[in-house]
């Protein structure tokens, strides 16, 4: 049975943004379930269901690409819950299909070298 991949969850991100923005380009070469499969169906919570294929196997990077398709048109305000949480294996359903967890809230933004340097100066 594939297990989640821990690797998936790091890290909040958009919807609609690119895969190719991601700093880490090799957690996107992780397999998304081990071991690996062709075809994944990932199910969202409103009913919707994009399906990600790899002949070797479907990695993170061809999740966030099978989604980002989806959702690039789609404007921030127009999504309910704008960010990517992870993806969950539903026990109860077929072993090649992973639920799709979404948040309202990104990461929290890390202030920037200049504002810690300002603060610094002002103490």
């Amino acid at each position: 049975m594939p297990r989640r991949k821990e690797g998936a969850n790091r890290g909040t991100r958009k919807l609609n943004t690119s895969p190719s923005s991601v700093e880490d380009k090799d957690m996107l070469k992780l397999h998304l379930v081990n071991p690996p499969v062709k075809k994944i169906d990932l199910h969202f919570p409103l009913g919707l269901e994009v399906t990600a294929r790899n002949m070797k196997g479907v990695t993170i990077k061809d999740a966030l690409d099978a989604i980002y398709k989806q959702f690039k048109k789609k404007a921030d305000d127009e999504l309910d819950k704008p960010y990517l949480a992870g993806f969950e294996w539903d026990k109860e359903e077929c072993w090649t299909r992973l639920i799709v967890h979404q948040t309202k809230q990104g990461p929290p933004q890390q202030p920037s070298k200049k504002s810690k340097k300002k603060k610094a100066e002002e103490a």
